[in-house]
């Protein structure tokens, strides 16, 4: 389980996302960064049952669980004296080098212990001013330690921090910052004046990393003095921003850059809303009303971003969430049977002829076996094809024990039934050269929902594709894939005639369809 290794590299990319936050005052490093994540609060966006596919791509199945036991995650977190420092730190053996508190609430007691389990190996206890807490031995950073709050709750940090007993971490322009902000489920707060020389060299760094068209806005980070950022899903308010120039002047230009931040943002969305109006109409409506409220006002050194929450924005979530869910499932959908598709191409290449009849040669010809298992090895399952007999039969008692082993490519609801299927036409295509009609015009693949067992090499027939073509609903569509690899959705405003000329491989008929 890497739970344990999340955590010490979620802390140290949290300072990448914030490099212009960064500082320090005086002999005594105090936190000019605070983040505080309430996750249960969140859920009242609609955004607790985000789709595990649309999660971070990085993340496995294990770390992602392990998140979704996390109910709140609060951070305070000071600097290194110059952006030198931070270059060196590479690596979980090397210290951090400013000081950090992070608390971590989990939904359960199980979910604590979960993670201290899975750090068992890597940890030891050790003593800090009288306060029993663990150090690193293996995973994470040696200056940083860990202590446990309760039954349900953890703590991180650095000694200087994870030993404090008045909690006394923030600069003090951070903490009246902090304290101004309303207690929304995310709240985030930063005090950037102590660090303007840092943030210059920061800049100055970057500087040709930086768009051109963003240039400008960037050039406003220095003439930032405080600021805090809050989103709450309960709230009469959804989003409250400030931001504190170092003077009146500053304020002015922040203002006029915030405008047009604002006035870019309208004119992108006006597009985006437009495209939402088809696929998410309830977030279309949601979005129209956000973009109206996008509107700053300054007063004194202050610059103040104020966004109501609109009626129905959960709801629009939800519905904008599924929409794209359905999506993703789709693209997976597509990419699979492209991935079968592909694979039959380089077994063509490979042995001169597709893999749906047995090879030619009698000697590599093999047993009753379906396409699938002759693909093994062109979908990086060469072990699994290393331990099937392909001169034996599907069924026979060498084979048998294989059936539930089938790839996740060829079918994601089980273990033992693909939804790729190869359309067997009267007379099988064999190669290339059997489809006069043109590859890009001749249905391979179809999917079928039910499946067939993955090692049985039945097949079905054209009469049966377009029994299944007719049996769609109106708003339902046919996938396919062409012997050229592509694949398409077939709607069911399709002629069905013009089907059937896509099923027949050699009925010198041209085909001109549209696809989805």
């Amino acid at each position: 389980m890497k739970s344990s290794k999340v955590l010490w590299l979620a802390v140290l990319g949290l300072l990448l996302l914030v490099p212009s936050a960064w500082a320090r005052q005086g002999d005594t490093a105090r936190a000019v960064l605070a983040i505080d994540l309430n996750l249960d609060g969140l859920a009242a966006l609609g955004l607790g049952n985000v789709p595990e596919g649309l999660a971070a791509g990085s993340l496995n199945g294990a770390d992602l669980q392990f998140i979704k036991q996390v109910s709140r995650f609060t951070l305070f977190m000071s600097a290194p004296e110059n952006i030198e420092a931070l270059a060196e730190t590479q690596g979980d053996a090397k210290p951090i080098p400013f000081e950090i508190f992070v608390r971590i609430d989990f939904k359960n007691g199980e979910a604590r212990q979960k993670l201290i389990d899975s750090m068992k190996e890597g940890i030891e206890e050790v003593t800090v001013n009288g306060q029993k807490v663990f150090k690193p031995t293996k995973i994470g950073p040696p200056n940083l330690r860990l202590k446990l709050i309760g039954d349900k709750s953890v703590e991180m940090g650095t000694e200087t921090f994870i030993a404090s007993k008045d909690r006394k971490f923030m600069s003090p322009q951070l903490e009246a910052t902090w304290n101004a902000a309303p207690k929304h489920a995310f709240r985030l707060a930063a005090d950037l004046e102590p660090a303007a020389a840092l943030i210059d060299s920061a800049l100055a760094g970057a500087s040709e990393e930086i768009p051109r068209a963003a240039k400008p806005f960037v050039a406003l980070i220095p003439k930032i003095s405080t600021l805090r950022l809050t989103v709450d899903g309960k709230d009469t308010t959804l989003l409250s921003l400030s931001i504190d120039g170092k003077d009146e002047a500053a304020a002015d230009e922040l203002f006029e850059g915030l405008e047009g931040v604002l006035g870019m943002a309208k004119m992108a969305a006006t597009e985006g809303i437009k495209q939402l109006q088809e696929n998410s109409p309830k977030m279309a409506v949601v979005a129209g009303e956000i973009v109206k409220a996008l509107n700053s006002k300054k007063t004194g050194h202050t610059v103040a971003l104020s966004i109501p929450r609109p009626a129905g924005l959960s709801d629009a979530i939800s519905e904008a969430i599924g929409t794209a869910q359905e999506a993703s499932q789709e693209n997976v959908q597509f990419n699979r049977m492209r991935q079968a598709a592909l694979a039959v191409h380089n077994f063509d290449n490979a042995y001169g002829q597709f893999p749906f009849l047995p090879l030619k040669d009698s000697a590599k010809a093999g047993g009753n076996l379906s396409w699938r298992v002759r693909v093994l090895p062109f979908i990086e399952q060469m072990e699994l094809s290393k331990k099937i007999d392909l001169s034996q039969d599907f069924d026979s008692p060498a084979n048998a024990a294989f059936a539930e082993s089938m790839p996740e490519l060829l079918g994601v609801n089980s273990s033992s039934h693909s939804d790729i299927v190869w359309v067997q036409t009267k007379t099988p295509v064999a190669e290339v050269a059997d489809i006069l009609d043109g590859t890009s015009n001749t249905i391979m693949f179809v999917q079928h929902p039910a499946g067939v067992p993955w090692m049985d090499p039945t097949n079905v027939s054209p009469d049966d594709v377009v029994k299944r073509f007719l049996a769609l609903k109106d708003d339902e569509k046919l996938l396919v894939a062409f012997y050229d690899g592509s694949v398409h959705r077939l709607s069911r405003k399709i002629d069905v005639a013009e089907i059937k000329k896509m099923l027949d491989p050699a009925d010198g008929q041209a085909v001109s369809v549209p696809r989805d």
